[in-house]
C-alpha cells in the first residue's frame, strides 16, 4: 500500500527540492548532497537497526534525518538524532506525547506537519463556538499498525485536552466489528441521536 509519506513519494520530492535549491544557488557552489533512503517498516526496532547500521557500519554520516512519520519510528529517529547531534525533520510524529518535556528526543525534532495537539485545540474551539456540550468520537481501529496507533494517539490528545479543562469524558461505547456492515449500523445509530448530520 502506498501512503502520502511513503518512500516512493518522499524521495523524489526531497531530491527535487535539493536540485531546485541548488539551481537557485542557495546550497553553495561546491556542495554535493546525497540522499540515502531507509524503510522504517513502521517498526521502532527496524528504524534503530537501519540507522545504526548506516551510521556505524557503513560510516555514512548524515547531516539531517528526514522522516520517518510513524510515531514510534519518529521517537527512535529523534533519540538517535539527539545522540548524534543531527536534526530530525518529519511531517509525521503528530502524537501529543512528543511535545511533553519528558520526551528526551525532542531537542533535535522538528515537526512540520499537523499535530494531534493542534487538532484537539481546533476541536475545542469548534465546540465552544457552537456551545456543543455532547460529543461522540467514533473511529475505525484499523488492523494496520501505523493507522491503528495514529487513531489511538489522536483520540488520546482530544481526551487529554478535555481532561485539562475539567471536561468530563465518558466512554459510552467500545465495540469491535468483524464486518464493515456492523460499523455502518453503529454510525447510523449514532447519527440518530446526534444533533446534526453524521456522514461516514
Amino acid at each position: 500500500m502506498s501512503y502520502p509519506w511513503s518512500l516512493d513519494k518522499i524521495q523524489p520530492t526531497v531530491e527535487w527540492a535539493i536540485d531546485d535549491l541548488g539551481d537557485a544557488g542557495l546550497l553553495g557552489k561546491d556542495n554535493v548532497f546525497r540522499v540515502h533512503t531507509l524503510d522504517s517498516e513502521c517498526s521502532q526496532y527496524r528504524t534503530n537497526v537501519k540507522l545504526t547500521k548506516l551510521y556505524y557500519e557503513q560510516l555514512l554520516r548524515p547531516i539531517v534525518i528526514i522522516g520517518p512519520t510513524y510515531v514510534f519510528t519518529v521517537v527512535e529517529a529523534s533519540r538517535l538524532g539527539t545522540h548524534w547531534g543531527l536534526p530530525v525533520i518529519t511531517a509525521g510524529g503528530s502524537a501529543s506525547t512528543l511535545r511533553q518535556s519528558g520526551f528526551e528526543g525532542a531537542p533535535m525534532l522538528t515537526r512540520v506537519g499537523h499535530t494531534d495537539n493542534k487538532l484537539a485545540d481546533a476541536l475545542e474551539s469548534l465546540l465552544l463556538n457552537y456551545s456543543w456540550t455532547r460529543v461522540a468520537i467514533a473511529y475505525n481501529d484499523s488492523q494496520n499498525t501505523c493507522y491503528r496507533d495514529t487513531c489511538y494517539f489522536r483520540i488520546k490528545a482530544i481526551k487529554d485536552k478535555f481532561n485539562v479543562n475539567g471536561t468530563a469524558v465518558n466512554i459510552t461505547m467500545d465495540k469491535q466489528y468483524s464486518s464493515p456492515d456492523d460499523l455502518d449500523n453503529t454510525l447510523k445509530e449514532i447519527a440518530e441521536v446526534a444533533r446534526g448530520k453524521l456522514s461516514s
